[in-house]
Parts: structure tokens; C-alpha cells; sequence
């Protein structure tokens, strides 16, 4: 199946970036870098690809599909509600990054630095750069990085969501480095949220008012995975 480039550029960035990503291990803002950051520029990297998934008993009974939807303008509402929580309930002044100077099939050679250079450029001493991602082991390797919907069935059991699966990357603009990374909450989804439709073999077999209650469930879910990620990045204080 083929993927966007600009997936394959977010998945690129695994490898590129530095710190405790290679080790696996999560890590929030410290103290220390907490009292250097003033303005912090956010950028999302989802794409605008769609991922429909079914997991059966057995092999022969999977399925997936991926649809380009730009119309649902991911980008832009991650972005946007990233901003919006750190507005609210930080103290630093945030920003989207100018994007009119991103060349992303770039990022796949450049790595990162394209985007410090744009960031620099624009004033901000930290980059919060939201990508595609899952972990590799446990129940998180089932959902391809990014976001859709996914249908898993064993035996008699049946369960269902609409998912977002990305982590969320903090970078010093100055030095390059990763200083903290979280996932975009706990989990991609949790199961039994509506909408609770059966997995068809593309997002066009739905009914419009389908599609629009997909879309709506993806952006809860960003809504509440994004306030999560920056709480547990330190970046917001914890909800009460």
C-alpha cells in the first residue's frame, strides 16, 4: 500500500531526532528548561491521511485502507488546539509556525533542521512539533501512526473507535536537541466512544452524516489526548 511522503517524513524524523526517544523512555519539560522557554512554536505534521483498520481473529480477516482528507484540515485543528491550551493554562506565549517555507519532502534528509531554521527564524526558542507515532510493542503497534478509525474483533468481542496516534516532540530552537517527547495521551482511542460504526472498505461507503460524525469524534479525540500530552510534558499544569 503506498504512503504519503509527508507520512514517511514524519516516521523519518524517529530516527533523526536525539535524547530519550532512542531509549524508548518518555520525558517531560524539566524545571531548568521550563524557566529558559518565553515563546514556544508549535507545528503539526499529521497529514491529511485517513486510516481505516480492521483486526480480526486471524490475518485473513484483516483489512485497512488509507483516503486522503484535506478537507477535515487536521493539521491546522491540532495546531490550533495546542496553541489554544497553552494560551490558557501556561505562561509562555505560543505560536503556529509559518509553514509557507516548509518543503516536506525535505524532512526526510534534513530531519529536523528545516524546521529549527524556519523556528529560529521566527523568534521561538522551543518547537513543539506534533507527528505521527506508536509505540512498538503492547496494543499501540495495531494502529497505524496518524489517525483513523479501527475495527478489532476476537472471537465473540468486538470493539471500536476512532483513534490519533502521534506524540508530541519539544525541541530546544537554539541547540537542536530533543529536551522532552510524550505520546498524544495514554492510548490512540478508547474504545466504545462514539462513533461506533462497522468497518466498511472506505471512508466513501459512509453517508455523509457518517463521515461528519468521524470527523467530529477525530477532533475529540484531539481535543482531549492534546490537553493530556501537555500535561504530562509539563508544559500546562494538570486538569483538577
Amino acid at each position: 500500500m503506498r504512503r504519503s511522503l509527508q507520512l514517511l517524513a514524519c516516521w523519518a524524523l524517529v530516527s533523526l531526532l536525539s535524547g530519550c526517544a532512542a531509549l524508548g523512555g518518555k520525558r517531560p519539560v524539566s524545571g531548568e528548561d521550563l524557566t529558559q522557554t518565553r515563546r514556544i512554536g508549535v507545528v503539526s505534521l499529521l497529514g491529511d491521511e485517513f486510516h481505516g483498520l480492521r483486526i480480526g481473529t486471524t490475518v485473513f480477516q484483516n483489512a485497512r485502507y488509507s483516503v486522503k482528507v484535506p478537507e477535515w484540515q487536521i493539521d491546522a485543528y491540532a495546531t490550533d488546539k495546542a496553541i489554544e491550551l497553552l494560551r490558557q493554562r501556561s505562561r509562555f506565549e505560543a505560536t503556529a509556525l509559518d509553514r509557507r517555507d516548509l518543503v516536506i519532502e525535505r524532512l526526510r534528509v534534513d530531519g529536523p533542521q528545516q524546521l529549527l531554521a524556519i523556528a529560529a527564524r521566527q523568534g521561538v526558542d522551543r518547537l513543539l512539533v506534533i507527528r505521527p507515532g506508536t509505540a512498538t510493542s503492547q496494543e499501540r503497534v495495531l494502529f497505524a501512526p496518524g489517525y483513523g478509525m479501527m475495527e478489532r474483533s476476537f472471537l465473540n468481542l468486538m470493539r471500536r473507535c476512532v483513534y490519533a496516534a502521534y506524540r508530541i516532540d519539544v525541541l530546544d530552537v537554539k541547540t537542536g536537541q530533543e529536551i522532552a517527547w510524550e505520546w498524544g495521551g495514554d492510548f490512540p482511542c478508547e474504545y466504545g466512544e462514539t462513533p461506533q460504526l462497522p468497518f466498511l472498505p472506505g471512508l466513501e461507503y459512509y453517508s455523509a452524516e457518517q463521515r461528519e460524525g468521524i470527523r467530529l469524534g477525530l477532533l475529540r479525540r484531539i481535543d482531549k489526548s492534546m490537553a493530556d500530552a501537555l500535561s504530562a510534558l509539563a508544559l500546562i499544569p494538570e486538569p483538577r
